[in-house]
């Protein structure tokens, strides 16, 4: 069950009540409270402060990857909101994404000739074991091919795809949780370093 201080954060998180500070990221905007976001980050001590201007108009823009002059000191806007959700709320949640598009197997192409033992690669005998061990059901568990020889060559495709979608989405998330351990870094969140190395550590996990 959430504390008292907990339960507070998390209502000025949601409502923006009494934000006396806003930070701009590309395209996105938070409205934050200072107290919240300095006794977490020494960056923002400085800029809250009224000896800058930032302190003084209440408003700091982080420059962000893409604009026009991106360079690698640019932020990362997401990376940036999972960094405001963590001031918050101590944690973040990494939306699934992927990489690149989803790659689209071809079909093998038809045998030249009818041979009644197909030779197979070394990759498909693996591969093979799998899919031979279903022909009982007649379906392969993976990907719902009857299970038989004529569809190794199916059977090896639909796999690699398989394996190649569930890649990307943890190299995908590996990145994100990177992006906000550099974040965490170049504004000083400690706490935010540990957690996103350890995230980061948990993705990398789940590839192997």
């Amino acid at each position: 069950m959430s504390g008292p201080v907990d339960v507070l954060k998390q209502g000025l998180a949601e409502s923006g009540d009494f934000a006396d500070f806003e930070i701009t990221c590309g395209y996105h905007t938070f409205k934050v409270h200072k107290p919240i976001v300095c006794a977490q980050s020494k960056y923002f001590r400085a800029p809250c402060g009224h000896e800058y201007m930032e302190g003084q108009t209440g408003k700091i823009e982080l420059k962000a990857i893409g604009e026009s002059y991106d360079n690698a000191t640019c932020d990362d806007p997401e990376a940036i909101k999972l960094m405001i959700d963590f001031f918050y709320h101590l944690d973040y949640d990494a939306e699934p994404v992927e990489l690149t598009p989803t790659l689209d197997m071809p079909e093998p192409p038809e045998p030249l000739l009818s041979l009644e033992e197909p030779v197979l690669t070394i990759h498909d005998h693996d591969l093979w074991s799998n899919f031979a061990s279903t022909r009982k059901s007649k379906r392969c568990t993976k990907c719902g091919l009857p299970g038989d020889r004529s569809n190794v060559g199916k059977h090896t495709a639909a796999a690699t795809k398989s394996t190649v979608d569930d890649c990307e989405r943890s190299d995908a998330n590996m990145v994100t949780h990177a992006k906000v351990f550099a974040a965490a870094v170049k504004y000083q969140i400690p706490a935010l370093q540990k957690l996103a190395a350890s995230k980061f550590g948990d993705s990398a996990t789940e590839t192997n």
